[in-house]
């Protein structure tokens, strides 16, 4: 079906798709080809409490936006699809400005559930009090957001595909954000959140987020690759990893950040923070523990990533001149 202009839409004023008995069980839109719904230069439109399903196709959107759109809302619908090439949610541009946002959704299959990639300039995303099931590569991807709130989301089940190590929420080239109150359980080899290049100024907020990952390969909780002025406080990271390179959080040349509240736990004997060519870093009141004797490591700056030491807390505290009022304890 194609549904041509609808004039007079603004904020204020948009146009529903909905269930009208309020539930997505009620409402189902299914296709087995290669999208349910395509947005085309269509603004302020909301779509609450619908099913959307793609079955046997691969390399589908089952959502997509193009570009241009901009003002749209997904509240409370099921998206769904047994595909692992697929793409859940699609948006580019300014598919979230002027009030757009995904909030209370189920996002169950497909190789990534929500996708964004948007335009230089004054873009916002909000992804808020959603449930992200059996994604094989990534839950969340945002890149290009100018502001960016992802906030209460759950995220489960992350499967063993052939696409390499999974990540619950990856975010790029984004100078304002908040990621806060998020929870993120996995049993694969990956990283629970990975921040990559958000290097312009503007606050970064990593704040209340449960992290765990009960995999022994290489893992971990919060990487962080060329980002300044991170604010991480008040997250809870556990890990299983026994790898070097296992982390419940890896700085890796980040600079000028704050590291506060936290609590990191490692049971296989793996780093729980490693701070890489990164300088200018804040760490404090934090709890640590690992089953190992040394779990604190730091990769000095001007090297080419090699050659880092390891330490307790102790050697750390002398040495690092860090976490002066942080613990090993078991939490």
């Amino acid at each position: 079906m194609d549904i041509h202009t609808i004039t007079g839409t603004s904020p204020t004023n948009r146009v529903t798709f909905a269930s009208l008995e309020q539930t997505p069980e009620n409402t189902r839109l299914y296709t087995n080809g290669s999208s349910v719904v395509e947005l085309n230069r269509a603004d302020y439109l909301t779509f609450k409490n619908i099913t959307f399903e793609i079955e046997g196709y691969a390399y589908q959107h089952v959502i997509e936006t193009g570009q241009y759109s901009k003002g749209i809302e997904f509240i409370g619908n099921k998206v769904i699809t047994d595909s692992e090439r697929s793409t859940l949610l699609s948006l580019g541009g300014e598919a979230l400005n002027q009030h757009g946002k995904i909030v209370g959704n189920e996002f169950i299959g497909g190789n990534y559930g929500v996708f964004f990639y948007g335009l230089p300039g004054d873009t916002h995303v909000q992804i808020d009090s959603n449930r992200f099931e059996d994604q094989y590569s990534m839950a969340i991807y945002v890149e290009r957001a100018d502001t960016l709130l992802i906030r209460a989301n759950t995220i489960t089940k992350a499967e063993d595909g052939a696409y390499g190590q999974y990540r619950g929420i990856y975010i790029r080239s984004t100078p304002h954000m908040r990621v806060e109150g998020n929870t993120i359980l996995s049993d694969r080899e990956g990283t629970g959140i990975y921040l990559d290049r958000n290097y312009d100024g503007g606050t970064k907020l990593i704040s209340n987020n449960v992290i765990s990952l009960n995999s022994t390969g290489p893992s971990v909780g919060i990487y962080s690759y060329n980002c300044f002025y991170l604010e991480l406080y008040s997250n809870n990271l556990y890990s299983n990893s026994s790898y070097y390179d296992g982390s419940g959080v890896w700085l890796s040349l980040s600079y000028y950040s704050t590291f506060k509240n936290n609590i990191l736990y490692n049971t296989g004997e793996g780093i729980v923070l490693h701070s890489e060519r990164s300088s200018g870093l804040d760490s404090d009141h934090n709890v640590f523990y690992s089953s190992d004797s040394v779990y604190l490591a730091s990769t000095p700056t001007g090297t080419n990533g090699e050659g880092y030491t390891e330490y307790n807390l102790a050697d750390w505290q002398a040495t690092a001149r860090q976490d002066q009022n942080s613990l090993f304890i078991d939490p």
